[in-house]
């Protein structure tokens, strides 16, 4: 089904094809702006396992169509200014650099509605929309119209996430809806519905205190606990590497007064002179 889609939109048009954008854009900007109201008129109704579901569904579906309306705006505006046809540079540079980009994002964006149209169904069932219009980005949109409630006197019930089959990853659409836990004083238990396995949480283990003080003052850190001969050859080494460096340092020093004297002299001939 994809690729036939794919095939038609590759062979309308270049006007066709970015009217087609638009339309889709603009579907699916209002059914994310519907979502969201739905998702905010009783969220405390939704688990949290159900909202953040549901958020991340209509944020993914509402970024992926401003970021296909923006490639596809300056074709929109100069359909407009120039009476629905493109002028052929503008076409030339659609086919070229734009029209297999907007075709990928169109295809990734029809991925992410049938995500939300599953989401928005999953809400309707389950909360009874608001009645009134809904404003998005300074633009207001229709009332959405009543939905079948499955509200019995004062309790709602909140069905589980649907979880028909469907192209997407299961991982990212068919999250279940509830988490029950069961404690006890040793181990926590998670259950999910269903035949999923339980996952046995281990409790946290404290994280130890490490206390330092100072060592008292006759203990000497600097020194090694060496019996004595050894002890002996290992000052005897220490020595001979202060002596080295001392040497070393001495050299030097010696080489700076030297140069220091051949300047003065230099200095004091061309005084001479």
């Amino acid at each position: 089904m994809e690729t036939s889609t794919s095939t038609d939109f590759s062979q309308t048009t270049p006007e066709k094809q970015v009217l087609e954008i638009i339309n889709l854009t603009d579907q699916v900007l209002y059914q994310a702006a519907s979502a969201k109201q739905l998702k905010d008129f009783k969220p405390e109704l939704l688990g949290e396992i159900e909202y953040n579901w549901i958020f991340s569904t209509i944020s993914d579906a509402d970024n992926a169509a401003r970021d296909l309306a923006k490639l596809v705006e300056p074709y929109r505006l100069e359909i407009l200014k120039c009476k629905g046809k493109l002028k052929s540079t503008t076409r030339k540079r659609w086919a070229i650099a734009d029209s297999q980009l907007a075709l990928e994002k169109r295809s990734r964006l029809g991925r992410f509605k049938n995500r939300l149209d599953r989401s928005i169904k999953h809400l309707t069932g389950d909360i009874t929309p608001p009645t009134s219009p809904q404003q998005c980005d300074g633009v207001v949109y229709a009332e959405l119209s009543p939905r079948e409630s499955h509200q019995q006197g004062d309790s709602i019930t909140i069905a589980e996430l649907p979880a028909d089959t469907h192209d997407d990853p299961p991982f990212y659409d068919e999250l279940p809806a509830r988490l029950t836990y069961k404690s006890d004083s040793a181990f926590s238990f998670a259950e999910l519905p269903g035949d999923w396995p339980q996952v046995q949480l281990m409790p946290l283990t404290p994280i130890p205190k490490i206390i330092v003080t100072q060592p008292p003052d006759e203990i000497m850190l600097d020194r090694l606990d060496l019996p004595d001969h050894e002890q002996y050859m290992y000052e005897a080494y220490e020595l001979d590497g202060t002596l080295y460096w001392d040497e070393i340092r001495d050299n030097i020093r010696m080489q700076q007064s030297e140069s220091l004297a051949g300047i003065v002299a230099k200095m004091d001939l061309n005084r001479t002179q």
